[in-house]
């Protein structure tokens, strides 16, 4: 574990990473063999892997402050924030 860069706690900075800046290598190498599969009608094109946002329709009208978000839906990672 590195050392915090935010200022704020060992696990409050853990949680913000692991929120928004890790990913599976399943998920890569899934999204590789996706690309893979169609490469004739798409060589030469970028293609950008992303995990879902966690947002309904429903939700919008409550952005752009998103701070329930985490407290609603993972009140376990809100805790470490």
């Amino acid at each position: 574990l590195r050392e915090p860069t935010t200022g704020l706690s060992l696990p409050n900075d853990k949680a913000n990473e692991l929120l928004g800046r890790r990913v599976a290598l399943r998920d890569v190498v899934d999204g590789h063999l996706r690309a893979l599969k169609r490469l004739p009608a798409v060589s030469g094109r970028v293609f950008i892997l992303a995990a879902p946002t966690g947002l309904r329709r429903e939700d919008l009208p409550r952005l752009p402050d998103a701070s329930w978000l985490l407290e609603e839906r993972v009140p376990a990672a809100a805790a470490a924030l």
